[in-house]
């Protein structure tokens, strides 16, 4: 990192810091339509984002994903037992 990256960064820190929230949620807005923008531009891009959006949602993919990272006594082969996970893993 260069120093004027450095210097840049800092700055956003700074003007970030000054913004009141209602001033942020219009630049979240503000970011949000223009990342949106880039993915109409594309159709393949836009198709490629909904279909990767729908399986992170999947309840398919939570299960495996939680099965992958619970330890192997948690685990079940045939589904896992949601009800009975430690606290803060559901």
């Amino acid at each position: 990192m260069t120093d004027q990256e450095t210097a840049a960064e800092a700055y956003r820190r700074k003007l970030a810091w000054r913004r009141t929230p209602e001033e942020n949620m219009r630049f979240f807005v503000q970011l949000q339509r223009q990342a949106f923008d880039v993915l109409k531009a594309s159709p393949e891009t836009m198709d490629h984002f909904i279909r990767r959006n729908h399986r992170k949602r999947r309840q398919s993919e939570v299960l495996r994903l939680l099965h992958k990272t619970l330890p192997a006594s948690q685990r079940s082969k045939d589904r896992l037992d949601l009800e009975n996970l430690p606290a803060g893993e559901t």
